[in-house]
Parts: C-alpha cells; structure tokens; sequence
C-alpha cells in the first residue's frame, strides 16, 4: 500500500463527518488540512487541536502521519481520539487498525477493522488489511475470504493483491503468490512492498536473480524499509555472497534493531567469513529474542556451521 499520501485521503473522509463550521477555519487548521508531509502535517495538526481540542480531521491527519513514521504507539491515540469524537467515522477504526497490525497486535487490527467493515461495508481497504491481520495470524481462510472480498470491490485495490500475495507464498503456492504481487505492481508500481514481497516468493522458489531485483527496486522505492534489506540479505546468504550478506542485514537492524532474522543471519555471515566474536555473538542475540530463529535457515539448508 502507498502510504505515503494516505492521509490526505483520511482527512476528506473525517472532514465529512464534521458539521458545517460556524466560523471560518483558523489559520493552524488550514495549514493542517493542507500540508503535504508528514513532519509539517505533525506539527500544524498539533498547533490546530491544542487551539480546538474537538477538531477531528487534525486528530486524523496527525494520526495517519504518526503511522506513516513509524509512531504507531502516537497513530493509536490519535485514531481513538478520532473514535471518541465520531464513533461512526469508520476511518478511523480503520487507521488505528493499520496501527495495530504494525506493532502486530493483530486482534485488536482484525477488531478494529471488522468494525470499520460494518460501519462501511463498501470500505475494500479494511477488509483488506484485515485480510493482512488474518493472514500473520495463521488463519488463511479467512485471510483469502477477506482478499477476495477486498477485490470484488474494488479490483484495483493493489493492497489486497499484496496481501494475498504474502499468503500464497507462505502456503508455498509461489505461482499464484508472484501473480498477485505482479498485478499490485502493474496497479501501483510505486508499492515498494509488492516488490519486497515478491522478492521474497522469487527467492522461496528458488529464482534469486529476479529475487534480487525486486528487493533492490523495493529498496530504490522505500530505502527505509528493514525487511526488503533482511530479504535480500538473506538471498545474498543462500548464494555465498557473504560480504552483501553482511552489508545488507547491517542496513536492516540499522533501521529496526529488534529484527532476529537479520541478526542471525548476519551472524551466520560473518562465521563464514571468519569472525567468530562478532558471529557468535550476532547469533546469540538473535536467539534471545526468538528462540526459533534457526528454523527458518535451516529450513533452507543455513546452519552456522
């Protein structure tokens, strides 16, 4: 999903839910209202509510512009302030959810978003991203439901390709996974997680010279996004590369720290390239926080030693 102009979307659908003024808009709140990044959006959304503490589309625009940085904690209160002040704005039920998903809460996200869905039923975004929510929690038929359901409404949603890519590819049904990421692409060639995904299916059937260029347009797109550099530090693993191997996981945990994956692997990397300290101590790391971490290497045949 493009995230990156979603806000501006949220606004038109919280702003529609608010009465007619019975002023003309202070200067903040049309500078909220206006602005067009996420730091300007913070900071004169914030300036807007601490003068009208009731004015829904800044608490909304603020909300979608935490979660597009990353703040999910920050997108969470606000999108429940968004709640508090219209229970019916469905939009906001479905911001927090995406919120939620992204600290992997994933009840509260399918929560959230099937609220979303009976307030709006038309709303291909929430089921969709409650597809996503399903599909992380191991409950693909539902997930696949969802997916359809999100397509059949609106064909161009590239959210619900995507999603239903990841699900395909983790029931190892890689054709069908590849076509779905192939068509979010064709929808949105700007979605830089089809091509992290697609990357990821490419590699989980064995095609790494395609895997590899769909992680690195991924990267071109989105150079802040960990798991397309995990992914392709992984394929540069698998293929003995071990210095890209290294390069690439350095940049992922750089970007998120608490990425196990990556830490092991570039443990394993720099065992293979002699640095027994720094790759026993990566691996280490990576078990404290998952202590199944190996399985997913040795899956694919990567064992320390």
């Amino acid at each position: 999903m493009n995230r990156a102009w979603k806000w501006i979307h949220f606004a038109a659908l919280a702003l529609a839910f608010v009465p007619e003024p019975s002023h003309a808009a202070t200067a903040s709140q049309q500078w909220c209202v206006e602005a067009r990044d996420a730091p300007s959006v913070i900071a004169d959304c914030t300036q807007a509510i601490k003068e009208d503490p009731n004015f829904l589309a800044g608490w909304a625009l603020r909300c979608l512009a935490y979660q597009s940085q990353g703040y999910y904690t920050a997108a969470i209160a606000d999108c429940t302030q968004v709640i508090v002040l219209n229970p019916m704005l469905y939009a906001g039920y479905e911001g927090r959810c995406v919120a939620y998903a992204s600290q992997r809460n994933y009840a509260a996200a399918i929560a959230d978003c099937t609220q979303a869905v009976v307030l709006n039923p038309n709303d291909a975004e929430s089921y969709a991203n409650r597809c996503a929510a399903y599909g992380n929690q191991g409950n693909y038929s539902a997930a696949l439901a969802d997916c359809a359901h999100a397509i059949a409404i609106n064909p161009k949603k590239d959210l619900a390709y995507v999603a239903r890519c990841g699900i395909y590819g983790n029931q190892r049904n890689y054709s069908a996974a590849i076509a779905d990421c192939t068509q979010a692409i064709k929808l949105n060639p700007s979605n830089d997680v089809a091509y992290q995904n697609r990357c990821a299916i490419y590699s989980g059937d064995g095609n790494y010279n395609a895997a590899i260029a769909d992680c690195t347009q991924g990267i071109a797109l989105n150079s802040r996004n960990a798991a397309t550099f995990g992914n392709r530090g992984f394929i540069y693993l698998k293929l003995g590369q071990f210095d890209n191997a290294i390069t690439d996981y350095g940049a992922a945990l750089k970007l998120n720290s608490k990425l196990a994956p990556s830490l092991y692997g570039r443990g394993i990397a720099k065992l293979k390239k002699g640095d027994e300290v720094g790759g026993n101590a990566d691996i280490a790391a990576a078990k404290a926080m998952q202590p199944d971490v190996a399985d997913g290497f040795v899956e694919y045949g990567i064992q320390p030693k």
